[in-house]
């Protein structure tokens, strides 16, 4: 089911749209002898929302406009979102609102709020059970910087292998790897950002692009580009700290590369919003990717040559991050 169905609905029941400058907010009315019933869509179904606190002030201007006659409970907010909590505040507002819940694709009204508006509420109820389970125009999507990291190592890969024919080892080296004789001299400090857009072989790149495949759309649409792509390289240098020091303490001498510190990141920061959103957010929830930590790092100290002290830094640095962004509200859960 899709945004233009609750649309068409409202034009059958006579609503007339009015255009907001907000794209996630839309306004009908509708004239029913000397009552006025003013509408309030709110879609933020892609994840992207008003501050709650911006959110207030705006229905709170809309409700005392005098040219929209909007008297009592003669408004409704309908809340299309993937979050039902974040409805719940505006409800200990004041105002008059119903939560068109994505993941269970059903229509939440809470207590003391309007049992119907303007005869809507059997036929909202009667077009989602028609139509099944929401899909959101904007989740399913590629995003624009996770697309472009992934296409970059992709990228890196095959220029290595076509232009650079001689041993892998040295390659890597010659290419930006980490090294741990390397390492201890400042000009060499670079390998820490290079090093994360390099891959051995063509199954360490497949096994690192395809968790980002599956999981980075998640987090850019969460984060939102600029703050997904900090959160990205950030976990990637802290991985290859982590990496370096475990290394040059343990005394080894390696060849270490690849995106899984910055993948590890990624999952990390996922990790600990869907915690912050009690537990689910957008298709994931917060066993399964506890599931998938465990899964990987498991692997990863049960395999030989695998990095896990990058593993670890990679994941610790994305929670971390997600956290310090949560907290400066660059986020897109409330």
């Amino acid at each position: 089911m899709e945004l233009e169905h609750i649309k068409e609905l409202f034009m059958i029941n006579e609503f007339h749209l009015i255009k907001t400058n907000i794209e996630e907010v839309t306004l009908y009315n509708k004239k029913v002898e000397d009552k006025m019933y003013l509408l309030v869509l709110c879609d933020f179904t892609g994840r992207r929302k008003l501050d709650v606190d911006q959110l207030r002030h705006m229905l709170w201007k809309i409700s005392m406009d005098e040219s929209l006659a909007v008297n009592g409970r003669d408004m409704l907010a309908l809340l299309v979102t993937e979050d039902a909590a974040y409805g719940r505040s505006l409800i200990q507002a004041g105002f008059p609102v119903w939560i068109l819940d994505c993941y269970s694709s059903s229509l939440r009204i809470y207590e003391d709020q309007p049992d119907d508006f303007a005869g809507l509420k059997g036929q909202l109820e009667r077009l989602l059970s028609e139509k099944g389970r929401w899909r959101s125009r904007r989740s399913s999507q590629f995003t624009l910087c996770n697309s472009i990291l992934i296409a970059i190592n992709v990228f890196v890969f095959l220029a290595m292998n076509l232009f650079d024919k001689g041993a892998s080892g040295n390659r890597m080296i010659r290419w930006g790897a980490m090294y741990t004789p390397y390492m201890e001299q400042p000009q060499e400090l670079y390998r820490l950002i290079t090093a994360m857009f390099l891959h051995f072989d063509v199954s360490h790149l497949t096994s690192n692009m395809v968790i980002l495949v599956a999981l980075g759309d998640n987090l850019e649409r969460i984060l939102g580009r600029w703050q997904y792509v900090f959160l990205y390289l950030l976990s990637g240098l802290g991985a290859g700290i982590a990496s370096c020091a475990y290394n040059i303490v343990m005394d080894r001498t390696v060849v270490s590369a690849g995106a899984s510190g910055a993948v590890f990141g990624v999952i990390g920061g996922l990790f600990f919003l869907v915690i912050k959103n009690k537990g689910k957010l957008e298709e994931l929830t917060a066993p399964r990717l506890a599931l998938m930590i465990v899964y990987v790092l498991y692997s990863g100290f049960t395999t030989p040559g695998i990095d896990n002290a990058a593993h670890i830094g990679g994941l610790l640095t994305g929670m971390a991050t997600a956290f310090l962004l949560y907290l400066s509200g660059k986020t897109r859960i409330s």
